[in-house]
């Protein structure tokens, strides 16, 4: 049975613990997030759980620094947001975790996973901890992009991880604080220009790792691979490759998993 994954999401304030509310449907005519049209029930308030799986693309419109204001995932409490086969495109920037004492978590479930395909999550800004926060950004196969260099990792304090198990996170820039850090394990970060200095100094100093798994300046080599302008024109593109032992654990786990459909 499929679990079913809960999106809570808050548009300019923080979700606070409360009820399933409200199911995207793309019903209206312009797949605006603030259409009423667009929801089973309601727009989603302060509170509420809403769910996105399908139904094209949710808008949330308003430039950077235009009047809108910016989409919230824990701005003073607890947020979470996962997409899982549908898509959230924001005009503006997006923050996970803002505030002292919030919590936030983006989770990208599934989508096209690739360079130039289909983007699960999009937006100018993407910043995780924001003002001493919590942020966690995790994509498990979809693509997400950030169409500035402003792609923050804890840059301006607070504590916050990206978790890049598939997929591809693709930005202009990174900025990562010292209480950052991003675990590459199956996915790829292409970041725009020569960002071989930035990403060895990150793994370096413990901040980027392979499959959960440190490297220093004399054996980084075992644990990613990179290159400048081959993979990708005009970007840094940078993949984990796993230990021995955990390639051996994925072995054992695909072993168990045929052993199981051969006796069904």
């Amino acid at each position: 049975m499929k679990m079913r994954k809960v999106l809570a999401v808050v548009l300019t304030f923080a979700i606070a613990s409360g009820a399933f509310a409200t199911t995207w449907t793309d019903g209206g005519s312009d797949s605006l997030w603030e259409n009423v049209a667009n929801w089973d029930v309601a727009v989603p308030t302060s509170g509420d759980y809403a769910l996105i799986e399908t139904g094209g693309t949710a808008l949330v419109t308003g430039g950077y620094n235009g009047a809108a204001s910016s989409m919230d995932v824990g701005l003073d409490g607890s947020g979470a947001l996962t997409i899982d086969g549908g898509a959230l495109a924001v005009n503006s920037g997006v923050n996970i975790g803002k505030n002292a004492g919030a919590t936030g978590t983006i989770t990208v479930g599934a989508g096209d996973g690739s360079f130039g395909g289909w983007r699960s999550l999009q937006s100018w800004t993407l910043t995780l901890a924001d003002g001493g926060g919590n942020g966690t950004l995790i994509n498990n196969g979809g693509t997400i992009k950030v169409w500035s260099e402003w792609f923050n990792v804890a840059a301006w304090g607070g504590t916050a991880n990206v978790e890049l198990n598939g997929g591809y996170i693709i930005s202009e820039g990174l900025h990562m604080g010292a209480g950052g850090s991003m675990d590459i394990a199956g996915g790829s970060l292409a970041i725009a220009g020569d960002q071989l200095a930035l990403l060895g100094g990150l793994i370096v100093s413990g901040q980027l790792t392979s499959f959960g798994v440190t490297y220093d300046a004399t054996n980084f080599t075992q644990g990613f691979v990179f290159d400048v302008d081959t993979t990708n024109p005009g970007y840094t593109t940078i993949s984990a490759i796993p230990e021995p032992a955990t390639i051996a654990m994925l072995g054992i786990g695909a072993v168990g998993i045929l052993r199981r459909k051969i006796r069904k």
